[in-house]
């Protein structure tokens, strides 16, 4: 790592982040260097999650307009190409504000990740922490019943919908919906809005639920003034030991897939034996 730069991340040079990051990206043997000497934080982080179309993006850069006093990082998070690795990271191209001192945009993509978050992301928010940022936006792929390792990982989870889009069907099953703490109803201009603000409203009236349209600026404030309370509230949130926890069985299960990834291939499945019974005795050996 380069000499002196650690330094100039914590007086919020821009630049020497965004090295830092790309050097962990490269490698991420060099993280416990980076963190030797620190102490272990991390901003409030927010989930922003939600199907393709919500306008998660453009939300987001909304907010960012009134919460100008705050230094804020955004980390939007891109699928990669199951063949190539690569990502599409096209979503600040849909974000209005542009960066300034006070806001810090960077894509990642998912690369061969099982999660769905970026294998650096628990270090980049602990870097973006030492560089002076009080606060995490993380806006994630999809929002599907299993996608929502975020939950895990954020402080808070927002997830963002829009009207006739079918997403009603999810406040009647369990999943992400279930540990979530707040539903955005995005293009609140459209027909439907209302109907589904009730919904959500009759069945989960302990989250908080607005409509928003980003378009009209409509709920943009009220949305800003809970994540204004959020960062009031920072303490009754995920403490030091839950986010060790979950950064230790984060990095296990990656690291994990990537050997069976490598190791797991067809010379191991035999013609006669169940693929359950061979997988058992694989896993066994595994963790002895």
């Amino acid at each position: 790592m380069e000499k002196g730069i650690i330094k100039r991340l914590k007086k919020g040079d821009r630049k020497a982040l965004a090295k830092i990051i790309t050097e962990i990206e490269k490698d991420y043997n060099k993280i416990p260097e980076i963190f030797k000497n620190e102490k272990y934080e991390y901003p409030l982080i927010l989930g922003i999650t939600g199907p393709p179309g919500s306008g998660k993006s453009t939300l987001i850069g909304k907010i960012i307009k009134h919460l100008k006093d705050i230094k804020i990082a955004m980390f939007l998070i891109d699928p990669s190409s199951k063949l190539k690795r690569g990502a599409i990271l096209g979503d600040r191209l849909r974000i209005e504000e542009k960066p300034g001192d006070t806001i810090y945009i960077r894509s990642f993509s998912t690369g061969n990740t099982t999660s769905g978050l970026s294998f650096v992301l628990p270090a980049v928010s602990r870097l973006v922490k030492l560089a002076g940022y009080d606060l995490i936006f993380i806006e994630t792929v999809g929002a599907g019943q299993i996608e929502d390792i975020i939950c895990d990982f954020a402080d808070k989870t927002y997830l963002v919908i829009q009207p006739a889009s079918g997403d009603e069907i999810q406040a009647i099953k369990s999943g992400i919906i279930e540990r979530i703490e707040g539903i955005i109803i995005n293009k609140s201009d459209l027909s439907g809005a209302m109907s589904m603000y009730n919904i959500f409203k009759m069945i989960y009236s302990d989250k908080f639920i607005i409509n928003t349209s980003a378009e009209k600026e409509e709920g943009i404030d009220k949305f800003a003034l809970q994540i204004r309370n959020d960062l009031k509230d920072r303490v009754k949130l995920k403490n030091r030991k839950q986010r060790k926890l979950f950064e230790l069985k984060f990095y296990i299960r990656e690291m994990l897939f990537r050997e069976i990834d490598k190791k797991i291939n067809i010379n191991l499945v035999e013609d006669d034996t169940d693929p359950l019974i061979t997988a058992k005795k694989i896993a066994k050996h595994m963790l002895q």
